[in-house]
């Protein structure tokens, strides 16, 4: 190892997340990557189910958006659509929200459907999701 990486390497350590290692895979890493994950079972979040009321609540709005056309009809998501049943209820909810005030921008369309349901809509749709 020459003196310039040996200097580097706890500088690169120090900065290495989960969210930029994929920065340094080629693509038949993240393929091979890919193919391992989608064969492991959902891991089960031990998340309680909504109450009917929340539940009932939340298919209203649901179907208003019309989620299960891209996210599918039990909400498992498939190829570029990510999945929402047994995600985090917060992470749920705040996912939501953020593409409603337009701070999350990756997809223009999902902001245009979460501005047309209330936040009371968002909180009774993480929940019901979450627990699926």
């Amino acid at each position: 190892m020459c003196s310039l990486d040996a200097g580097l390497k706890p500088y690169r350590m120090s900065c290495f997340t989960a969210s930029n290692a994929f920065f340094f895979l080629v693509a038949w890493e993240v393929m091979a990557l890919a193919a391992y994950f989608s064969q492991k079972t959902w891991p089960n979040l031990q998340q309680p189910r909504a109450p009917a009321d929340v539940a009932a609540h939340a298919l209203q709005a649901m179907n208003a958006v019309v989620c299960s056309s891209c996210h599918q009809s039990q909400y498992q998501g498939d190829g570029t659509q990510p999945r929402l049943a047994g995600q985090g209820k917060d992470y749920l909810q705040q996912s939501m929200i953020d593409f409603r005030n337009r701070s999350r921008a990756n997809n223009p369309g999902m902001s245009d459907l979460m501005r047309s349901i209330s936040e009371d809509d968002i909180a009774a749709c993480a929940a019901y999701l979450a627990g699926l």
